[in-house]
């Protein structure tokens, strides 16, 4: 499935709103899977998002120093109960479960606590944006995982054909050698201007997917190189003033008339 032109926009937009990304990844991620995840999250970091990448079972031995800030899990906004303990000195806290209601029980030693002093509030991050890499149907995911993705813009992003197309915005090709060469391709598109850091993430990936490039199917492979060694190599300093998102203006003399002479008039 190839992408259309006009979804690039559209990511931007979807970027430009959000406040907090998830990046979900498939379980057991291998170096190109999260080689993308990582270049998405140094990326958009580098935006002002709040960035959270969940990826479960095991992690390529190549990554293993990223490891430790890789979640297992998609975190749930914990439910805070919020007293003034002293006043009543708190003697043990339970709780009990009435057929669906789940009762929390707080025993205080003297006096009481009154209603009008509980506080309630959520503490945690929420994304209001997902990026799932190389996740092809809803349905290997839990209940929950299911019901998060389900009331959120998810930006779908794989390379396998049996993907169901779940998101809000599909990059599905199946004719493309690795994620990394998507994502590469999605951020040039779209705009974005990576650290030189961040698309050595992408590199790592491409080489891995196409044993170090002795193994490329499609072009755009290259293409997706040739993107990365011109961050790592410096941008020329008018394409880094670049606001993301936006048109680079084009020189005038560009696009003044032209006379060409052949070597006999020039003559």
């Amino acid at each position: 499935m190839k992408i259309q032109s006009d979804n690039y926009p559209f990511f931007t937009s979807l970027i430009n709103e959000a406040t907090s990304v998830l990046i979900f990844i498939q379980e057991n991620p291998n170096i190109d899977l999260l080689g993308a995840g990582l270049f998405l999250e140094e990326t958009l970091t580098s935006l002002g998002k709040n960035v959270q990448i969940v990826a479960k079972g095991s992690v390529p031995q190549i990554y293993s120093d990223q490891a430790r800030n890789l979640g297992k899990k998609i975190e749930a906004k914990k439910l805070v109960v919020s007293f003034n303990w002293r006043e009543g000195a708190v003697e043990k806290v339970g709780y009990d479960i009435d057929d669906e209601t789940f009762n929390l029980i707080v025993t205080p030693r003297g006096g009481e606590i009154r209603q009008e002093n509980i506080k309630i509030s959520y503490r945690g991050r929420d994304a209001d944006l997902v990026i799932t890499l190389g996740i092809a149907s809803l349905n290997k995911l839990s209940e929950y995982e299911r019901d998060y993705l389900n009331r959120r813009p998810v930006v779908n992003i794989d390379k396998e054909g049996e993907n169901q197309f779940f998101g809000r915005l599909n990059f599905v090709d199946d004719n493309i050698d690795s994620i990394c060469a998507q994502v590469a391709k999605i951020a040039e598109k779209s705009g974005l201007h990576p650290s030189k850091e961040a698309v050595g993430f992408l590199f790592e990936g491409m080489r891995a997917a196409t044993e170090n490039f002795t193994s490329v199917a499609d072009p755009s492979t290259f293409e997706a190189a040739a993107y990365c060694t011109k961050i790592k190599k410096g941008l020329p300093e008018a394409e880094k003033l670049v606001k993301y998102g936006e048109e680079p203006e084009v020189p005038r003399e560009w696009l003044a008339p032209k006379v060409f002479r052949s070597n006999k008039q020039a003559s």
